[in-house]
């Protein structure tokens, strides 16, 4: 697996609570070729179609709505920025396809640090540049 800045455990934490969500509205996703390159829907919680194959770069950027993601199998790639200021989402369940995840994919997403200033990712740690929150 290649990641960028990030590092990831596939093995753990598959569960997640928002595997029962009803499915969105198609119009709300602009893809090309396989690739999601814009939300332009209003959902806290989404599930992103399937046949998708890769989230492009800035595709939920500021999609500061949003609490909840579901990704498909099949999904392999999440790319540059693609949930940067996210600031309300909280849980996000990876596919087990999951190949590579870019730089600051989530960026600016507190919601899915812990105490100590690491990511959570359906369940599993991930280590980025960043530092971790300093020690009050």
């Amino acid at each position: 697996m290649r990641f960028h800045g990030l590092n990831f455990d596939q093995n753990r934490g598959k569960e997640c609570a928002v595997s029962g969500m009803k499915m969105n509205n198609q119009a709300d996703f602009e893809t090309e070729n396989g690739v999601l390159i814009k939300y332009h829907g209003k959902d806290t919680d989404i599930r992103i179609p399937e046949g998708i194959t890769a989230i492009g770069a800035w595709a939920f950027a500021h999609a500061e709505h949003l609490i909840h993601v579901q990704i498909p199998e099949g999904v392999t790639e999440i790319r540059n920025g693609a949930f940067w200021g996210c600031t309300a989402l909280r849980e996000i369940a990876p596919p087990s396809t999951l190949k590579t995840i870019g730089k600051a994919a989530f960026g600016n997403v507190e919601g899915l640090r812990d105490e100590n200033g690491f990511i959570i990712f359906g369940g599993v740690y991930m280590v980025t540049k960043s530092r971790p929150k300093a020690e009050a």
